[in-house]
């Protein structure tokens, strides 16, 4: 059995746990997407810079707007693709945006 000042310590220690879990702070929002990793994944098919190569697309030479346009209909099945569809499926707007504005032309 529990002596008194056990249960009270126990009690008030629960107790300061929990008001310091409801009064952590959450972030205001994510971090900032990191374009030019997201970009290496771009590479694999579209090649360093976005040269394009074979039946893949051109991308350096498309302004930010045009790949996030692109982008989002692929992501939205708006546009037909055979592996796009799948991709931006994983990356959010703000993802999106960061590499179109590393990859589209300045």
């Amino acid at each position: 059995m529990f002596n008194p000042i056990h249960r009270t310590t126990m009690v008030l220690s629960a107790a300061g746990a929990m008001v310091l879990a409801w009064s952590s702070p959450v972030p205001a929002q994510a971090p900032a997407p990191n374009a030019a990793l997201i970009a290496a994944n771009c590479a694999v098919c579209h090649g360093q810079g976005g040269m394009g190569a074979g039946d893949i697309v051109k991308i350096n030479d498309k302004t930010p707007a045009q790949i996030v346009e692109a982008m989002g209909a692929f992501r939205d099945g708006k546009k037909p693709s055979t592996i796009m569809g799948r991709i931006t499926k994983g990356y959010s707007d703000a993802q999106i945006a960061a590499v179109a504005n590393h990859l589209g032309k300045k």
